[in-house]
C-alpha cells in the first residue's frame, strides 16, 4: 500500500540543525554520527521519519494511521518525533524516550538501511509478573527473569501491528509495565585513564613500547569454550591489551 508522505513544518532553528558542513572543509573529513542523505527511521509505532540534511524532516504515518499528528522538536541538534498517541504512555514513564529520539536511533545504527528490526526490552507490569505476554510482529524473544522482562526484535515492516498490540486506549495494556529501547553502549576511557596518571606519563614521553606484561591468575581457571582468536581477543590477551594492545603475554 502506498504511503503518503507528510511534510512537517518546523522552525528555522530545526532546519538549520539538519544542515551538514559543506564538503571540503576540515569538519567534513571527520567521522560523523549524524544522518546521512536520505536516512529513514521507522519508529516503534510504524511511522517513518525521512531525513535529508538541509531540509525539513518528512513523517510518513503507517497505513492505518494516516490521520496521526506528530510533535517534532530539536534540542542541541537532536531530532525527536513523537506521535500524539505515544505522548500519554511516554509522559507516564511507560516508554523509553530514546524510542522517539531519531538522532539517537541513527547513532546506534538502528536506521532502516542498517537494521530491519527494532531491538526492544519489554518489562512486565507488577501485576503480571508471571503471566505470558504475547506481542505481534516480534521474534528472537529472550527472557530477562531478574528484571521481570524479555527482549524482542520488533519487525519494522509490521511495527504498526506491534504498536497496536501493546496499546490500550491512551496507555499501554495492563500486563506491560514499560518498553525500553535495547540500546547500544560504547564504553570510554575518559575518566579511568586520567585517574591512573596516563596523560602525565604520555607528556613525559612514556608510551609503554617494549614493555612485557604479566598476567597472574589467583583463582581456579575454567577451560575456555571459545577458541582464542589472536592477540587482543582471548582472555589473557584482552587483559594485556588494556595495557599495550599487542603486548607480549607470559
Amino acid at each position: 500500500m502506498h504511503r503518503r508522505p507528510i511534510s512537517v513544518l518546523v522552525t528555522t532553528g530545526l532546519a538549520a540543525g539538519l544542515l551538514t558542513v559543506p564538503p571540503g572543509t576540515a569538519a567534513a573529513q571527520a567521522p560523523s554520527t549524524g544522518p546521512a542523505p536520505g536516512t529513514t527511521v521507522t519508529l516503534i509505532t510504524g511511522d517513518r521519519v525521512e531525513i535529508t540534511p538541509g531540509a525539513a524532516p518528512k513523517v510518513t504515518p503507517a497505513p492505518d494511521r494516516r490521520s496521526m499528528r506528530f510533535r517534532i522538536t530539536t534540542d542541541n541538534g537532536r531530532l525527536r518525533v513523537i506521535p500524539l498517541d505515544a505522548v500519554g504512555p511516554l509522559t507516564a514513564g511507560q516508554l523509553d524516550p530514546r524510542l522517539f529520539d531519531v538522532t539517537a536511533l541513527i547513532e546506534a545504527g538502528y536506521d532502516d538501511a542498517r537494521r530491519p528490526q527494532l531491538p526492544l526490552i519489554v518489562q512486565r507490569a507488577a501485576s503480571a509478573k508471571s503471566a505470558p505476554v504475547r506481542l505481534a510482529a516480534t521474534s528472537g524473544r529472550q527472557e530477562l527473569a531478574s528484571v521481570s522482562a524479555f527482549s524482542v526484535l520488533a519487525s519494522k515492516r509490521d511495527a504498526a501491528a506491534f504498536w497496536k498490540s501493546v496499546q490500550d486506549g491512551g496507555t499501554l495494556r495492563a500486563d506491560v509495565g514499560k518498553i525500553w529501547l535495547n540500546g547500544v553502549r560504547r564504553p570510554t576511557l575518559d575518566q579511568s585513564v586520567p585517574q591512573i596518571g596516563a596523560p602525565a606519563a604520555w607528556a613525559d614521553g612514556l608510551t609503554g613500547r617494549g614493555v612485557t606484561v604479566a598476567v597472574a591468575e589467583q583463582r581456579a581457571r575454567r577451560r575456555q569454550e571459545r577458541p582464542d582468536r589472536g592477540a587482543g581477543v582471548g582472555l589473557d590477551q584482552r587483559r594485556a591489551g588494556c595495557s599495550g594492545g599487542g603486548a607480549e603475554v607470559r
